[in-house]
């Protein structure tokens, strides 16, 4: 364990939290744009630092440092403890939330019988692709749909234990200075039995796109929009 990490759970656990978790993250990224066949831009960018997120009764509590030191790592560990007591005040997020689609698990049609549908963070080369889940949850594949019935969630240790399952891994987080989210790996429609040549000879009117560049969703999550 590294010893920051290990001085933030000491902190935290004589300050009586529920749970904590540390996240020490070192990241490099280089960043290359091209324009018109010539290199327009090369950025190389280095990020070093930790987050502390606490339960405290049933609120959540996190606080993030860059400054890499003991004492900065009990202060922010004190800092997430505060911000989960003053959130429990306020009507801040409490843990005991409620799932409205579980009485729809193995029962919601979801699509037609040959519709299985996917979420595996463990599938070779997918930009959803991650080796743990930044609870410490190995990642996992999870059927979602299976025959068309829905069947399965993306899960934190939180949601799943509400649930009475084992956490699939699915919480992630941008970097050591964001709170870590439930966040989707690779969801893909899984193959079936007819080849491509089968499901185009079947298909009476649409559109085949080969590769797809870009996409995003509207803020309130009923356009999406793709390009090839």
């Amino acid at each position: 364990m590294h010893p920051l990490a290990a001085r933030a759970f000491a902190t935290a656990q004589l300050k009586g939290v529920q749970y904590a978790d540390v996240r020490v993250c070192h990241s490099v990224e280089q960043n290359l744009s091209v324009k018109n066949g010539r290199v327009d831009g090369l950025t190389h960018t280095k990020s070093l630092g930790f987050g502390v997120r606490v339960l405290v009764d049933v609120t959540w509590g996190f606080a993030a440092s860059r400054d890499m030191t003991t004492a900065e790592a009990d202060r922010v560990t004190a800092l997430a403890v505060s911000i989960a007591r003053a959130s429990a005040l306020t009507g801040g997020r409490n843990t005991r939330v409620r799932c409205g689609t579980l009485n729809k698990l193995g029962r919601y049609c979801f699509g037609s019988e040959v519709v299985n549908l996917t979420a595996d963070s463990l599938r070779p080369t997918g930009l959803g692709t991650y080796g743990w889940g930044d609870e410490g949850v190995p990642a996992t594949s999870t059927l979602l749909v299976r025959n068309g019935l829905f069947v399965g969630y993306l899960m934190s240790r939180e949601t799943a234990y509400q649930m009475n399952l084992p956490s699939n891994g699915c919480m992630r987080a941008e970097g050591w200075s964001r709170l870590p989210l439930v966040r989707m790996g690779n969801v893909s429609l899984e193959l079936g039995e007819w080849t491509l040549a089968d499901l185009i000879a079947d298909t009476d009117e649409g559109l085949f796109l080969e590769t797809n560049r870009s996409w995003n969703i509207d803020d309130r999550s009923y356009n999406f929009q793709f390009s090839t």
